[in-house]
């Protein structure tokens, strides 16, 4: 998990940086800065192309990755870990919306830009500490850490809105505190719940289901009205949860009750 913990740092470092310069190049120097960041990738797609491919051994046998989850259970985890992608795009990908058409101070009282840069900031200064300290927690305490974040998501709007200064920064704080929990352990779940004989497949769908989740979510945001946001999405959220983490739980009891009666024998 520590790999994915770096790799959120560094997103949202160039997603600090790249906001700063992107508004300082389109409102000061040139507008069509959109072309700066694609003439980036495309020299880095070129430059990639010239990496000489390097061949790993394969695993002995005794070695091979042990199928340990069933493809119902990789289900069920795909299905609770999209939900916090699903509210990365309601609020986030939506959030200069929903703060200009709730807000009711002042227009220039608050720049919606600050809400972004107090989220890299925080995920930039404590995802590697957040990591390190769930990291020394015992398995079952670090599953109801991630758990809790995404409870904790999901059930934000239900308390929070966008028509207040106070409000608004309480939900990016609450938001990104959960962030920095869900983010790279989503991904190394991804990998540890593999139902499948190449781990990289389970990573690559569940990132593929996950981006949908994400333009969904930014979608109902746009969508929907006040009294769905606040109310009808996040109880469908929480109801949704309560349902995948029981089912979890059953099949992970019936599956240690499966082993204890086998070791018995």
């Amino acid at each position: 998990m520590k790999n994915f913990s770096l790799l959120n740092v560094i997103v949202n470092i160039s997603s600090a940086v790249g906001g700063a310069v992107g508004e300082w190049f389109y409102n000061s120097f040139y507008s069509g800065v959109i072309f700066l960041p694609a003439g980036i990738m495309f020299f880095a797609a070129l430059y990639s192309l010239t990496i000489i491919d390097v061949k790993h051994a394969k695993p002995a046998q005794n070695q091979q990755n042990k199928i340990a989850v069933s493809f119902f259970e990789w289900i069920i985890f795909l299905g609770y870990s999209a939900i916090p992608f699903f509210m990365l795009g309601l609020v986030f990908r939506n959030l200069a919306y929903l703060f200009e058409i709730n807000y009711q101070g002042a227009r220039d009282y608050i720049s919606v830009s600050y809400l972004f840069i107090l989220n890299a900031f925080m995920i930039i200064s404590l995802q590697i500490k957040i990591t390190q300290l769930i990291d020394k927690q015992i398995k079952i305490t670090q599953s109801i850490i991630y758990k809790f974040s995404i409870i904790l998501i999901a059930a934000l709007l239900l308390f929070l809105n966008f028509s207040a200064l106070m409000q608004i920064y309480l939900l990016i704080i609450l938001f990104t505190f959960s962030e920095l929990i869900w983010s790279p352990y989503n991904n190394s779940l991804a990998i540890e719940k593999c139902p499948f004989n190449n781990q990289k497949l389970s990573l690559s769908i569940c990132i593929f289901f996950w981006g949908l989740a994400e333009s969904f979510g930014a979608y109902v945001g746009i969508i929907a009205n006040q009294d769905q946001i606040h109310i009808f999405i996040p109880v469908t959220l929480l109801s949704l949860l309560i349902l995948l983490f029981g089912i979890e739980y059953i099949i992970s009891m019936r599956k240690q009750h499966e082993n204890h009666h086998i070791s018995g024998m």
